[in-house]
């Protein structure tokens, strides 16, 4: 079974895709993951810090987990 998601929030762009599969008795899920695609510089109110230093940049997750 496969997961899908693109969602864009306030200009920055998430990717997500999920794959799952059962070996035995174990579920497997692979799962990738991109936030903010284009590397859009911005800052969130909340953050003491917001003036100094923008949020991260682009980021890239895979991430696999057997659950048994």
């Amino acid at each position: 079974a496969g997961v899908q998601s693109v969602s864009t929030i306030a200009g920055l762009t998430k990717l997500y895709a999920a794959y799952s599969f059962t070996a035995g008795q174990a579920l497997n899920t692979l799962a990738v993951r991109l936030d903010n695609a284009a590397n859009t510089r911005y800052s969130n109110h909340l953050n003491f810090l917001k003036d100094l230093a923008p949020e991260m940049g682009r980021d890239f997750r895979v991430t696999y987990t057997v659950k048994f």
